[in-house]
């Protein structure tokens, strides 16, 4: 996914990798009326944007005016908001689920995520996690209960960028981690492995295994981290002089 903000001008322009993704995409933010982005710079809180979707193919356009009710700062510039869909402009909109004939949404399942799931206890969060959409998990990765976030590891639908998001939460535990860290999935990410490192609730002797298999520029930057457990950045620093011919 790219993502192109102009600011002054109040225009997002997201460009999906395929018309699959893209139709994925849009279906979903068409049934839940709202959608989750992340960003280059933040956006401005409860400010209307019009958010264009390009096809890949150059096929007809689709524009929508989205209003900002929630933003994450992700950490290292990273940024991220969601958005409730206010007008739909070009293809047309699909009803919501469970809209009655004048398309109204009514239910409350129809809303949009992020304002269904505040609305949640702990253990029904838990329990949506494991079947969670692209856009509930969006809200649900930024949970403080660490039993919504495991609920989140079941989910079959997890992405590479949903996991790095986790081991980058604040709010993940060490036995979680370690879990991510053991999942044949996630084990060829370069980028969750040095996340899993730099967080310091991963088990060291967790970390100090995945030093041996990060990149070579990964390893450079953590033996130079200021604030990473001493141990592991002489490992890292050790590994790095071993891979460059310098040990």
């Amino acid at each position: 996914m790219e993502i192109r903000y102009e600011a002054e001008a109040k225009r997002i322009e997201v460009r999906l990798p395929d018309t699959a993704t893209r139709e994925a995409f849009l279906k979903e933010a068409r049934g839940q009326e709202a959608f989750h982005l992340d960003l280059p710079e933040p956006v401005r809180a409860f400010q209307v944007y019009r958010v264009s979707f390009p096809a890949a193919d150059a096929g007809s356009a689709l524009e929508c005016d989205a209003l900002a009710v929630q933003l994450f700062d992700q950490g290292a510039g990273r940024h991220g908001a969601t958005f409730q869909v206010e007008t739909w402009h070009g293809e047309p909109k699909e009803p919501a689920a469970g809209a009655g004939p004048t398309g109204g949404r009514g239910e409350l399942s129809s809303s949009p995520a992020i304002f269904r799931i505040q609305q949640m206890t702990v253990p029904q969060r838990r329990l949506l996690a494991p079947k969670a959409d692209r856009n509930e998990r969006a809200v649900l990765l930024r949970d403080t209960s660490a039993q919504v976030l495991q609920g989140l590891l079941v989910n079959p639908r997890l992405s590479g960028e949903d996991v790095l998001r986790l081991v980058r939460s604040t709010h993940a535990s060490g036995s979680m981690l370690k879990r991510i860290a053991g999942d044949r999935r996630w084990a060829s990410n370069a980028e969750i492995q040095a996340a899993l490192v730099r967080n310091p609730k991963t088990p060291s002797p967790v970390a100090v295994r995945l030093i041996e298999v990060l990149r070579t520029a990964d390893l450079r930057t953590l033996a130079k981290m200021q604030g990473l457990k001493e141990n592991l950045r002489r490992a890292a620093l050790r590994v790095y002089l071993k891979r460059t011919g310098q040990g």
